[in-house]
């Protein structure tokens, strides 16, 4: 049995998991955009999401905490090395970046 859900019920239900501090709101908005337009009959599973995704304040900080050694003035060098392995969703206020895990 499947159910369309919105928006809004997409972020209700990491409210209601216990992951409400996982994301900003709008990385969450901008995960439910991607994930609809990506694959709009896919399961929502929130702990694989939590677990499949981490939200960045830049791309320097996501490829460091890979092991990477980029400096600050390093952001699209970090982008590139990113968009080579995984996925990113860039497209959050303040610079901010989800990446997927890889």
């Amino acid at each position: 049995m499947y159910k369309n859900i919105t928006q809004s019920d997409f972020i209700d239900s990491f409210i209601r998991a216990g992951r409400k501090d996982q994301f900003s709101h709008s990385a969450l908005v901008a995960l439910f955009n991607f994930m609809e337009e990506s694959d709009p009959h896919q399961e929502l599973d929130v702990i694989a999401i939590c677990c499949d995704w981490t939200e960045y304040s830049g791309c320097v900080e996501a490829a460091n905490d890979s092991g990477q050694k980029f400096t600050e003035e390093q952001e699209q060098e970090a982008f590139d090395w990113l968009s080579d392995r995984t996925c990113i969703i860039n497209d959050l206020p303040q610079c901010r970046i989800l990446v997927s895990a890889f």
